[in-house]
């Protein structure tokens, strides 16, 4: 589009503005899945089109709605009945048109719903075949949720959780250890701290981050695959209880990316020795040495909870994934 005074505005100008905020705003792999009207200056049926000030104000609002929820505020010249639209008006249309393609993936304050919960379950110590123990083979704890993206196309097509990582969206992730007896090792104590440590693991649509410490990941909601990509990871730092650690892993479902399964695994991997017995040689295998050797449990009620950071509000909305119920078992891998 070439700018220039006193030039007349065409339907081709209109059309490069729709495109570029389209992209952003509307029903694609690259944006905020929003309802757009057609663009009436491609319409077949029409020879010549003119764009009427009710479809110049739309395409306002497409602009501005972008952009208030990029940046919380926006500004652009209202056009009213008889008009006449002059480039000074196109060109702040299309310079803003530009600016919110660049910031596609930026959402301000205000603008989502946070720390919407979603999903957890809780497994209680009094459960059979508590976790820890590897004499017990059990010494893994699983859990799994899946998250799946909403029909916001109205075409049986998921784009769903695409839309919801574009608009700014994340996925959090929460664990926690509570009323927790210690035992003689204080092993309740370490994996409490393990996971407050850690504080909220969440996803976004370029990388895996934290509210605490531990090894985040690159891996985003739009970099996933079929195959389980570790996107966290988090390991006890030194003593008794260093072989100690927990990691979370992702992947789509499908091709289609419709759903994305989250796997949380914990691994109670040590073996304490207490009393009179020798500890194993480093290196060695753990064996059973005289004395009391004990490879407690993991007592205490574990919660596994899911929450997200939706995009929501009356400039873009996206309609919620699903979240599975959250199953956790043990286990040996």
């Amino acid at each position: 589009m070439s700018l220039g005074q006193y030039q007349v505005t065409e339907d081709v100008d209109y059309t490069t503005v729709y495109d570029k905020i389209a992209v952003v705003y509307g029903r694609n792999d690259n944006g905020y899945g929003q309802t757009m009207a057609n663009n009436p200056a491609v319409d077949p049926a029409t020879t010549n089109p003119v764009i009427t000030a009710t479809q110049w104000d739309t395409l306002r609002v497409y602009i501005t709605n972008t952009r208030i929820h990029q940046a919380g505020s926006a500004s652009l010249i209202d056009v009213s009945s008889g008009d006449v639209i002059t480039y000074t008006q196109l060109s702040g249309y299309n310079t803003l048109a530009d600016t919110c393609t660049t910031d596609n993936r930026i959402i301000a304050a205000g603008q989502f719903t946070p720390d919407e919960a979603k999903a957890s379950a809780t497994r209680q110590s009094s459960v059979s075949g508590t976790w820890g123990q590897q004499s017990a083979s059990n010494h893994v704890l699983t859990a799994t949720c899946t998250v799946t993206g909403a029909n916001m196309n109205g075409d049986g097509s998921r784009r769903g959780l695409r839309y919801f990582f574009n608009a700014g969206g994340k996925i959090k992730i929460a664990l926690s250890l509570a009323s927790f007896t210690g035992g003689v090792s204080g092993k309740g104590q370490i994996w409490a701290d393990l996971f407050s440590g850690a504080g909220t693991i969440y996803m976004d649509y370029t990388q895996t981050l934290c509210t605490g410490s531990g090894t985040t990941s690159t891996v985003g909601g739009l970099d996933l695959t079929t195959t389980d990509q570790q996107i966290f990871r988090k390991d006890v730092s030194g003593g008794v209880y260093s072989e100690n650690y927990f990691i979370i892993y992702a992947r789509f479902t499908d091709v289609n990316q419709t759903a994305i399964l989250f796997t949380v695994k914990c691994y109670d991997l040590d073996a304490v020795i207490i009393g009179g017995g020798a500890a194993p040689a480093p290196g060695s295998t753990p064996g059973t040495p005289s004395g009391n050797t004990i490879d407690e449990a993991v007592d205490g009620n574990l919660t596994v909870s899911f929450a997200q950071d939706r995009p929501s509000g009356s400039y873009v909305s996206i309609t919620t994934p699903t979240y599975s119920s959250v199953s956790i078992s043990t286990g040996t891998s």
